[in-house]
C-alpha cells in the first residue's frame, strides 16, 4: 500500500514537473519571438482610436508598418493625422490648403511625399506667382465618408486657418458611405434631410456601448497591441478574413472589394437617390462653412479603378453590363452639381483614364491586377491633373479666399 502510495507521488511530481517544463519552454520561446520580431522592425501598431463625433480617429504620434496593398512605413502626426507637424499659426506669406479625404487621399500605400496631394505644394507656388509659400494640411482618414469630412473640417481642420479647403470626393464608396442604409457602418455618424436641412440622426458616441468600447480598445492600445506576436496575429486575422472575402474576387470585375458599381448609373432606387442628395448637401454644406470661416472651397473627384484600367474595351464592357454609355456619372453628376452652386470642381477621371489608355500604365496596383489604391504613377498622374485644375481655377480668380 506503501509502495502504491508512493509512486503515485511520483508519478504527480513528474508530471506537474514536465507541466511546468512545458510552461516555461512555451515563455521562452513567445520571449524569443517577440525579441526576434522587435529586432526585425515589425512594428505594425493600431493607429486608430475611437471617436464619438466621428467614429475613429488617427492616433496622434504613431508611426510604423502598414502591409497591405503594399509595405509602407507611415506616421500621424501630433495632430493626429498622416502628415508632418504643422504649427497652428499660420506661418507669415504662406497659402494654406486643408485637404480632406478618405482612404484615397490619406494613401497609406505610398510615401507620403508621394501623395499626390503633396505634390501640389510646388506646381500651386508657381502658378501662383506672388511668392507666397504653399502649405497643404492633410485631414483625410481611411475610411471616411462626406459626413466624417464635414465634421473633420468643422470640428479640427478649421483651427488652421486654411485659405482654401479641398474636399476630395472619392465616387467609389463616398456616396454608399453617406447612407446607412447603403453602407450599414454602425460605427459611422449619419445625416438625412429633413425638410431641406441637413440633420444629424446618428452620432457614433450615442451608441449605447460606445464608451465600453472605447475604454478597453484605447486600454488594449497601450498594452496588448504594443506586443509585436499581438500585431502579427491581428495581421494575419485580418488578411485571413479578406482572402476569404474576396477569394472568387477575378482581376478586373464590376463588383470591386470596397465599390459599388451602381455609382455608374443614375439612382434605380429611393434609397440611392436619397444617398446622392444627401451627398451633395453634405458637399454644399462643407462649402459653406470654409467660406464662413474665410476660406476658399474647391472639390476633386478622385478616379476609381474601374473608370481608368488601362484597357479602354474592358471599361466598355463593365459600362454595357450595367447598361451605361461610360463609367463617369458620378463624375458629370458631380461636376453639374459644383457648376450650379458655383463651386470649383477638379474632376480627375479623363486625365487618368487617358493616361492610363496611351501608355498602357496601371495607375492603381499594377498591370497585372490593376485595382486597388492609385500606386505612385496614379499620385503622380493626379496631382499633375489636380495642379493644372486648381491652377486655372485661381488664375480665373475663383480660389480668393472670402473676407474674414
Amino acid at each position: 500500500m506503501a509502495d502504491r502510495a508512493f509512486s503515485s507521488h511520483r508519478w504527480l511530481h513528474a508530471w506537474r514537473g514536465n507541466v511546468a517544463l512545458l510552461a516555461a519552454t512555451l515563455v521562452l520561446s513567445l520571449i524569443i519571438a517577440e525579441l526576434a520580431l522587435r529586432i526585425a522592425g515589425g512594428n505594425t501598431p493600431q493607429f486608430y482610436r475611437l471617436d464619438p463625433d466621428v467614429g475613429w480617429r488617427p492616433r496622434p504620434d504613431v508611426s510604423g508598418w502598414i502591409r497591405g496593398e503594399s509595405e509602407t512605413y507611415v506616421s500621424m502626426n501630433r495632430a493626429g493625422y498622416r502628415d508632418v507637424d504643422h504649427p497652428l499659426a499660420k506661418p507669415p506669406r504662406t497659402y494654406r490648403i486643408v485637404v480632406l479625404g478618405d482612404s484615397m487621399t490619406e494613401a497609406v500605400e505610398v510615401p507620403l511625399d508621394e501623395t499626390y496631394w503633396r505634390r501640389l505644394a510646388a506646381p500651386l507656388a508657381a502658378c501662383r506667382g506672388d511668392g507666397e509659400n504653399v502649405e497643404i494640411l492633410n485631414f483625410a482618414v481611411n475610411g471616411y465618408g462626406t459626413a466624417q469630412e464635414y465634421l473633420t473640417l468643422d470640428k479640427w481642420a478649421l483651427a488652421w486657418r486654411p485659405d482654401l479647403v479641398l474636399l476630395a470626393f472619392f465616387t467609389g464608396n463616398d456616396v454608399t458611405d453617406n447612407s446607412f442604409v447603403l453602407g450599414r457602418h454602425a460605427g459611422r455618424p449619419y445625416f438625412e434631410l429633413m425638410d431641406g436641412r441637413l440633420v444629424e440622426v446618428r452620432r457614433p458616441g450615442d451608441q449605447p456601448d460606445f464608451m465600453l468600447r472605447k475604454r478597453w480598445l484605447d486600454l488594449r492600445a497601450h498594452t496588448l497591441d504594443e506586443l509585436r506576436l499581438v500585431q502579427l496575429a491581428r495581421h494575419d486575422a485580418r488578411l485571413l478574413r479578406e482572402t476569404l472575402k474576396y477569394q472568387v474576387a477575378p482581376d478586373t470585375q464590376v463588383e470591386q472589394p470596397g465599390l459599388d458599381s451602381h455609382v455608374f448609373a443614375p439612382p434605380a432606387s429611393p434609397d440611392w437617390a436619397a444617398a446622392w442628395r444627401v451627398s451633395e448637401a453634405l458637399i454644399a454644406a462643407a462649402a459653406d462653412r470654409a467660406h464662413a470661416a474665410g476660406a476658399a472651397f474647391a472639390l476633386t473627384t478622385l478616379a476609381n479603378p474601374l473608370q481608368m484600367l488601362p484597357d479602354p474595351a474592358e471599361r466598355q464592357r463593365l459600362a454595357q453590363s450595367l447598361g451605361v454609355a461610360d463609367l463617369t456619372y458620378p463624375d458629370r453628376r458631380l461636376a453639374a452639381f459644383a457648376a450650379a452652386h458655383g463651386l470649383v470642381d477638379v474632376p480627375l477621371v479623363d486625365a487618368m483614364a487617358d493616361y492610363a489608355a496611351e501608355r498602357d500604365a496601371a495607375l492603381s496596383g499594377d498591370l497585372s491586377r490593376p485595382i486597388g489604391h492609385w500606386n505612385a504613377l496614379g499620385h503622380q498622374v493626379a496631382g499633375e491633373a489636380l495642379a493644372r485644375g486648381l491652377c486655372a481655377a485661381m488664375a480665373a480668380g475663383r480660389l480668393a479666399p472670402p473676407a474674414r
